[in-house]
Parts: structure tokens; C-alpha cells; sequence
């Protein structure tokens, strides 16, 4: 993949019909499978990415190039127990919120044009590449009670957790691709994209042993593209 990568930037570089693209993205929706008793696979907050392409006419209708981005994805949400006892306090026990992987494709890309006639060139674009994720963090159960501050207004009751763990992650690379449409009008393109980062999880836990789970990160994606 490197290499081929390499051989396309190098081809790229000897021609005059090459062009730069800047991108600036926000996840609007993202999702993951379910991971064991830790997740459902919903998401907390919002992925967003930053990244270049470099592109070629290679023939009439069809630009084809390499890109990078590096993708900070949402964290995803924690299976959490919350129930209240009398009027006075609650109980709590689950996992926390936490953070799964980022990531940092490399990938080629192709991007054509069906209906050139058109002012702001409509256009469907392809990505696929190799996925190299990090970033993910331990996950953490809790279990104890606590006031509710409701019932005890501005008094700053303590809470109380008698019980306390971490279990340590472990994220793998994996394959990225994309799927899209987009237009662009002189410099400036917006995209709509689906696009996968593909990842197993390993999570080494106490209780549960240690075990692997596939935590792809799907999501639709909001793209702005700056072209030079």
C-alpha cells in the first residue's frame, strides 16, 4: 500500500493538471457495533477530520489521487445503569463514556464527474486505503450512590463510590473506505460522505477476560473542500 501510494504521488507530481484539495469535515451521524457488556455502539458528541488530497486528470469526467486525513472520532457511550431509591439519593453502575480510537488513513481516491454541463460540476466520489488508528483510552466501570441535589439544594453533598476498575484497551489498524457525492463550483466543493474506519478492539478486563471486538466507526460525513 505505501508503495503504490508513493508511484501514484510521483506520477501525480510530473503533471500540470494536477490540483490540491484541503478538507475540513464534521460527522453528522456515527455509529458502531455493539462491544460486549461496554457499549451499544452509539456515539457521544462529534467526530471531525482535517486533511489534503492531491488529484490528476487522468481521463474526460474522472480525476483520480491520494489523500490523508487524520480523524478524530466521537467517543462512544458506555452501558450505564442510573435508578433513584426514595427521594433522597441514587444508585449508579456501569461503564463510563470513553474513547475508542482516532485514526489516520492513507488512501487513493477517485472522483468523477458524470454531468460536467452543470455550474457546480456534481460529482461521486470513491476512497479506499489503510486505516491507522490510536488514541483509545481504558474503559471504566463504576459503582456506588450518591445525594440527589435536588432533594438537598447548594449543600454539596459528597459522593460516595465504594467500588472502582479499569480495564485496558488494546485498538488494531484496518482497511478506510468512502462513498459519496459532492459539487463544486471554481474552489469550492462540498461533499456528503459514508465512510468506515474497520478496527478490533481487544479489551483486557478483570471480570470478563480478556477478548476482541470489531468496533468499525461508520458515520456520514460533511465535508468542505478547498481546491488549488
Amino acid at each position: 500500500m505505501k508503495k503504490t501510494l508513493l508511484f501514484l504521488l510521483a506520477v501525480l507530481g510530473t503533471t500540470s493538471l494536477a490540483s490540491v484539495n484541503l478538507r475540513v469535515g464534521v460527522d453528522t451521524y456515527s455509529k458502531s457495533k455493539a462491544i460486549g457488556p461496554y457499549s451499544d455502539g452509539s456515539t457521544e458528541n462529534v467526530g471531525y477530520e482535517i486533511g489534503a488530497e492531491y488529484m490528476l486528470d487522468f481521463i474526460p469526467l474522472v480525476k483520480l489521487g491520494a489523500g490523508i486525513s487524520y480523524q478524530n472520532h466521537a467517543k462512544f457511550s458506555g452501558n450505564d445503569t442510573d435508578w433513584n431509591i426514595g427521594n433522597f439519593k441514587e444508585n449508579y453502575k456501569g461503564y463510563d463514556d470513553f474513547k475508542s480510537f482516532d485514526s489516520v488513513p492513507l488512501y487513493l481516491t477517485a472522483k468523477i464527474t458524470p454531468l460536467p454541463f452543470f455550474p457546480f460540476n456534481p460529482y461521486i466520489k470513491l476512497n479506499l486505503g489503510y486505516s491507522f488508528n490510536f488514541g483509545n483510552r481504558d474503559i471504566r466501570y463504576s459503582q456506588g450512590w450518591k445525594y440527589d441535589d435536588d432533594y438537598y439544594p447548594g449543600l454539596s453533598l459528597p459522593q460516595l463510590d465504594p467500588k472502582s476498575y479499569t480495564s485496558s484497551t488494546k485498538i488494531s489498524n484496518g482497511v478506510y473506505y468512502g462513498i459519496g457525492v459532492g459539487a463544486e463550483f471554481l474552489m469550492l466543493g462540498v461533499e456528503l460522505m459514508y465512510q468506515s474506519n474497520i478496527a478490533q478492539l481487544t479489551v483486557d478486563d478483570k471480570e470478563n477476560g480478556s477478548k476482541k471486538y470489531d468496533v468499525n466507526y461508520d458515520r456520514v460525513s460533511l465535508i468542505l473542500n478547498l481546491k488549488f
